[in-house]
């Protein structure tokens, strides 16, 4: 029976680091994804105004810009997920208090992903004009 406690035990704090690093990956995702096409499309603006629309350009760099934004929020959203949860560990806090801020860290990084999204789809939309 012990044998079955530790394990469930190891296989908490394991399942535990492996959802911060799931995490961490996300959050480099985001940041990538926007901050990538942002430098890009600044780097290579002189060729991409000759195919693209100067107000599709504006609007697609908008949307990059925001899903930077949103990813930096859903970081920060993420710190403060951490933190409810060491306080919960502490039983300073009630359990399942982190739900709130958690969700609003997920919602972040779908609008954030969501922003690159529709970025793109204005850049390649803006080809045919």
């Amino acid at each position: 029976m012990e044998d079955f406690k530790e394990f469930d035990l190891q296989h908490a704090v394991e399942t535990y680091k492996s959802l911060i690093t799931i995490s961490t990956t996300v959050f480099k995702y985001l940041f990538l994804l926007n901050g990538g096409a942002a430098v890009a499309m600044m780097t290579g603006l002189d060729k991409i105004a000759a195919v693209v629309k100067v107000s599709s350009i504006r609007w697609s760099m908008c949307f990059f810009v925001i899903g930077l934004v949103i990813a930096g929020v859903a970081t920060f959203f993420a710190y403060f997920t951490q933190a409810s949860l060491h306080e919960e560990n502490m039983r300073r806090q009630r359990h399942g208090s982190y739900k709130k801020v958690w969700m609003a860290c997920v919602g972040c990084c779908i609008v954030s992903l969501s922003a690159f999204c529709v970025g793109a789809l204005i850049a390649v939309f803006g080809m045919w004009y």
